[in-house]
């Protein structure tokens, strides 16, 4: 048995986690860019209980909160000093079953309590839905708290997602006033952000990277009205049958065809932009290429009729990786390919509620 199939099966049957109900969620490891420039530093670990979902991804984690009763989220003690009840520094409840870890702002600078509050849009809940072009959404209220209500940063119907995000303007831009720092450590506003969603480690459970960006309100002691992104790496106990989960890794390349050639609306010029793309291309296309190998791998593996179509962008993506030091080229490379899988998401979506209608 692999190790982390060994580990996942001793999680699922501990009297810990057979306690807490639902599936787990792990985040293990990631990025925080910014506020503002503010450098990019590495994520503390976190956990995400008490999971409810159907076999398509789709469901929530409920509002918990029991006071200073266990249980507690261990970071409480290390921002605050001590247990206090599942209040934010405010006063206000946090759902004592998602604990996003310890951000460390600016490589320690500053270090925050990564929690769900329960004043927003969501009541200290969390929801969960795969959409249109089968990325994973997720829709929550998270707060990053210092210890000191001055130094809280709520960012309300936060839409985290496995997919493509655009990285937000600061609010002064945002408002047409002058000041604003519109970038996260070196990534600028309006570029994008990726993710992605499968079981890149084939263990049968789903893992992936889950990016989202806020902003820090006004009032913020450091960088008011500046953007923040963080990208986590994510595993879980949460079961995927082969085919499922290359179709989900399969659907998840289109989002490629989003980065070459962005919505109406996004940024597509400006020498910061040009300069991320340059920097990210390379890293970008190894990714999908890699991405298009394991969903060929294991379509073909199980006899799936999306497998063709995987086995063709497998090859392409893969042929084309050299040429993404010149962005017009690889995009030239890989049009064709990309415009067939984006076609085909109706079909990739249909076949994915089909699959996952039957109960295993």
């Amino acid at each position: 048995m692999r190790a982390w199939s060994y580990l996942a099966w001793v999680l699922a049957i501990s009297p810990v986690i057979a306690g807490e109900g639902g599936y787990v969620i792990d985040t293990v490891g990631g990025t925080v860019f910014g506020p503002g420039p503010m450098p990019a530093t590495p994520l503390t670990d976190g956990r995400f209980t008490y999971v409810t979902l159907d076999a398509g991804l789709a469901g929530q984690v409920t509002f918990f909160n029991n006071g200073p009763q266990a249980p507690n989220i261990p970071g409480e003690q290390e921002i605050f000093g001590g247990f206090k009840g599942g209040l934010l520094s405010n006063g206000v409840p946090f759902n004592e079953h998602l604990h996003g870890g310890i951000v460390n702002i600016g490589q320690g600078a500053l270090r925050m309590l990564a929690v769900v509050a329960s004043d927003g849009p969501n009541r200290g809940g969390e929801t969960y839905r795969i959409d249109e072009g089968l990325n994973w959404r997720l829709r929550t209220d998270m707060a990053l708290d210092p210890g000191f209500p001055e130094g809280l940063v709520i960012t309300r119907d936060i839409d985290i997602t496995s997919g493509v995000l655009w990285v937000p303007a600061s609010l002064q831009t945002q408002a047409g006033l002058p000041g604003g720092v519109d970038r996260a450590d070196w990534v600028p506003s309006g570029a994008p952000v990726l993710g992605r969603l499968g079981d890149a480690d084939e263990d049968g459970f789903l893992d992936g990277v889950i990016v989202g960006a806020g902003r820090t309100p006004l009032t913020f002691l450091f960088v008011p009205g500046a953007p923040l992104v963080m990208s986590r790496t994510i595993v879980s106990d949460i079961p995927l049958r082969p085919r499922v989960s290359g179709i989900l890794e399969l659907a998840s390349i289109a989002n490629l065809a989003t980065l070459l050639d962005p919505p109406t609306g996004a940024p597509v010029h400006g020498s910061a932009i040009d300069a991320y793309h340059t920097r990210m291309l390379p890293e970008w296309a190894a990714d999908f290429a890699a991405r298009g190998t394991r969903a060929a791998a294991r379509l073909q593996r199980v006899g799936a009729p999306e497998a063709p179509l995987a086995a063709a962008v497998a090859a392409t993506l893969t042929a084309a990786v050299p040429a993404a030091a010149q962005r017009a080229q690889y995009a030239k490379e890989t049009a064709e390919v990309l415009a067939r899988l984006t076609a085909a998401l109706p079909e990739l979506r249909a076949a994915f509620d089909a699959q996952t209608a039957r109960q295993p």
